[in-house]
């Protein structure tokens, strides 16, 4: 419960801070995915490296988890923070949390074969609340989660998304 304590505090520090000065709340978050070897790319954010790979199958090396896994962690990890967040913002005492993710595909999308789109067709999340008194405030915390999650948003919602060719910046060989 102390650890909860402390999440609390963080919460409600950053809480005040951006409500009495908003432009704070706002940033723009940089970073990079670049081809290293046949299919394997690393995405550089900060201090973080996210390495992907496809399957052999696909001619990768299945070396890495592919886009899709951290899409799908993306979804299910930012849902189970968020539930946990909630549960300390309300004071309530929660015991594990867990966010299960089942998504239905059509691989012919990623081809263009036959008119079927790329990507997600259906995705089924299930979350199981440990702790929590009764079935109705297990209920209440999720839907406060979803209506914060900012990863459900991002599935559930069109975003604005601009994206802009560059040329490549000439590097000139050492001499």
């Amino acid at each position: 419960m102390a650890r909860d304590d402390g999440i609390r505090a963080a919460l409600a520090r950053v809480a005040r801070r951006i409500s009495g000065r908003p432009e704070e709340a706002r940033r723009t978050d940089t970073g990079s995915a670049v081809i290293e070897d046949g299919l394997r790319v690393v995405f550089r954010m900060g201090q973080w490296s996210l390495p992907m790979d496809m399957p052999a199958a696909l001619g990768g090396g299945g070396t890495a988890p592919t886009p899709g896994v951290y899409g799908r962690a993306a979804i299910a990890g930012c849902l189970a923070v968020t539930l946990k967040l909630e549960a300390v913002r309300m004071g309530v005492a929660v015991g594990a949390i867990e966010v299960m993710v089942e998504t239905d595909v059509d691989d012919r999308g990623d081809f263009a074969l036959d008119g079927v789109p790329p990507g997600i067709e259906r995705w089924r999340l299930a979350v199981v609340i440990e702790g929590a008194a009764s079935q109705d405030l297990r209920q209440q915390l999720l839907d406060n989660a979803l209506a914060v999650s900012s990863w459900i948003d991002v599935a559930r919602r069109a975003q604005d998304m601009r994206i802009e060719l560059r040329a490549p910046e000439r590097i000139d060989p050492v001499a």
